[in-house]
């Protein structure tokens, strides 16, 4: 554990400070068993290191290959992610860079995806077997567990590739610092969208994608309001006789697998039958701006919606 001094003024004595940690993002690529019996091999550690107050990188990142024993467990599909033999063969035994990755983690706080119950177990594994202790974490954030007690299912599985998909980051390249770093992505784009539903609870939640409408009767000169029902407040846009939807809709099947919804018309009724109580709706919302008969502000408008079938 590190220290720094603090004076206080002329003739004071020093006021020790203890530092505080970083926060280590890692991650760990290994060989793939093709049977119940055989271990995965670390084959590739990554890390970047950051201030747990900004989120923004403070030294160096660290990745390095790591040649296992038996350059036999690489396989095409590690190949076509650029861990390949001849790369692995130029590349240090565990031994060699060991004081690197202990340095790296150790009395740091771990950050990573499912790294409880894999990337720290590959990594006490790996040191295990040269006959050292591993290192210890301060702290750890596991985003797995997290992401699914706070964001929900909204992404699948909640796997990294899918995660990434669901906020459209691209492909997951299963390389370390790639990885650590749309690790990173995900959960500040998870924590932007709780954030922003913590704070308007009553307009960016499901439920508030199907409002109720009141009607108004005019038998007795005033407004009263009749049985209300559900209706989906979606913007339409009109260019000639044609009218369209405003926001663009999307189906998400149970599999995963994500397909535009294709209206031909603007029919209520088709809509209706989308938005049920039960079906969850994730919703994109932007701010815009408007100015109609003399009333102006800004609003929220739905730039997308996709409904996940049960």
């Amino acid at each position: 554990m590190s220290y720094t001094s603090m004076e206080e003024g002329e003739g004071s004595s020093r006021v020790m400070v203890e530092e505080e940690p970083k926060i280590a993002f890692f991650d760990v690529e290994t060989s793939m068993p093709r049977g119940p019996r055989e271990r995965r091999t670390l084959l590739e550690f990554g890390s970047i290191f950051l201030c747990p107050r900004q989120l923004v990188e403070v030294a160096e990142p660290f990745v390095t290959l790591v040649r296992p024993s038996d350059l036999g467990v690489v396989t095409e599909e590690l190949e076509r992610k650029g861990i390949t033999r001849g790369a692995l063969e130029d590349a240090p035994p565990f031994y060699d860079v060991a004081d690197n990755i202990h340095n790296a983690l150790h009395g740091r706080i771990w950050a990573g995806h499912n790294i409880i119950s894999f990337d720290s177990e590959i990594i006490r594994e790996a040191f295990a077997e040269i006959g050292r202790s591993p290192p210890e974490p301060k702290g750890m954030i596991d985003t797995l567990p997290l992401l699914t007690q706070t964001f929900g299912r909204r992404a699948g599985n909640m796997k990294m590739a899918s995660l990434a998909n669901y906020f459209g980051l691209g492909r997951q390249s299963h390389r370390s610092l790639d990885d650590v770093r749309m690790n990173l992505e995900v959960l500040k784009y998870c924590a932007t969208v709780l954030f922003l539903e913590a704070s308007l609870p009553g307009v960016l939640t499901v439920e508030n994608l199907v409002e109720r409408a009141i009607t108004r009767s005019q038998a007795n000169g005033a407004a009263s309001p009749e049985v209300p029902k559900p209706v989906a407040r979606i913007p339409t846009i009109v260019s000639g006789e044609a009218a369209t939807y405003g926001t663009d809709i999307y189906q998400k099947e149970a599999s995963g697998n994500i397909q535009k919804l294709v209206f031909s018309k603007v029919d209520v009724a088709e809509l209706d039958s989308w938005f049920v109580r039960g079906n969850m709706v994730d919703a994109f919302f932007s701010l815009e701006l408007y100015d109609y008969e003399e009333n102006a502000g800004i609003r929220l408008v739905a730039k997308k919606l996709v409904v996940q079938s049960k």
